[in-house]
């Protein structure tokens, strides 16, 4: 897996999952404040949504898509609020401040919709 950035769709884009038309969504990471976020890219409309402090932000190109260079075979696993990450997670992004960031998937509303996961450790 590798990062591509620019405006347009690379043909090797990474499918996340199927918007409510079962047209395929990607991932792409953008920057908000300073920090960057994973989210959801359709083939049509060109924009990024990310989701952040319960906020939707448009994102207009450029981004990073994440492409399969190497025909990887990753699969999506359903966890829990409580399981533990899966020590083979992918790693969208390191933010300075707040350590790994996740990427995960989730259905809204007929949809696969593509967002951050973040691991908290309280000592």
């Amino acid at each position: 897996m590798a990062w591509h950035y620019g405006t347009d769709l690379p043909p090797n884009a990474f499918v996340a999952g199927l918007d409510a038309s079962q047209q395929n969504i990607y991932i792409g990471i953008a920057s908000i404040h300073e920090c960057a976020y994973p989210g959801t890219l359709r083939s049509s409309g060109g924009k990024l949504l990310v989701c952040h402090d319960g906020k939707v932000y448009a994102i207009d190109g450029p981004f990073d898509v994440l492409v399969d260079k190497e025909d990887c075979k990753y699969t999506w696993v359903r966890v829990k609020p409580d399981d533990l990450i899966p020590d083979d997670a992918l790693v969208a992004i390191v933010n300075e401040n707040h350590g790994p960031v996740y990427i995960g998937r989730m259905e809204v509303r007929g949809s696969h919709a593509v967002g951050k996961v973040r691991i908290f450790c309280f000592a």
